[in-house]
């Protein structure tokens, strides 16, 4: 664990995430050289990071990541927003997985390191529903809330202001 003998201390991680193509290379001089990648959809995980602070969660998607996962996986994000991105006139949807790791007993430290990987090869598409750790991760999403949630996203992406606020 990380904060095993190290106090109060904890890690916050957040994610922005987009996918397409990217060119990578070496840029500099004999003295220093960087990789880079060069690519809009660098650019854009790197703006949807930065959005997922003003959203308030840790993990934010991208349309294009979210049209290439299984219908399984789509069904566990949450839509929370249309968006133009600065230099496109192309709406984008952006989606979150809600999951925290505060307050979760994390199952898979309680199993020695092979019997985790034998039984992460072993996930079906059922690993939603009956895997103890992202379970755990999304105690805090109640059915409610999502019908709340799905109700206010759609009166707010059609324009219906007060719907959506009530």
């Amino acid at each position: 664990r990380l904060t095993a003998g190290v106090g109060a201390f904890s890690v916050q991680i957040i994610y922005g995430m987009d996918a397409g193509w990217a060119v990578e290379g070496a840029v500099g001089s004999e003295y220093k050289i960087d990789a880079t990648y060069l690519s809009p959809h660098v650019n854009m995980a790197s703006r949807m990071m930065s959005a997922s602070k003003q959203y308030g969660v840790t993990i934010l998607l991208s349309q294009a990541v979210e049209e290439l996962l299984s219908k399984q996986v789509r069904s566990q994000l949450r839509h929370l927003d249309t968006v133009f991105v600065k230099g496109s006139r192309v709406a984008q949807r952006i989606f979150t997985y809600d999951a925290r790791s505060e307050g979760a007993d994390f199952f898979l430290y309680a199993r020695p390191g092979d019997q985790a990987d034998l039984d992460a090869e072993a996930y079906t598409a059922d690993v939603w529903k009956t895997d103890q750790d992202l379970i755990a991760m999304r105690q805090h999403v109640s059915e409610e809330f999502m019908t709340l949630f799905r109700r206010g996203i759609d009166y707010y992406l059609s324009g219906k202001w007060k719907e959506a606020i009530d």
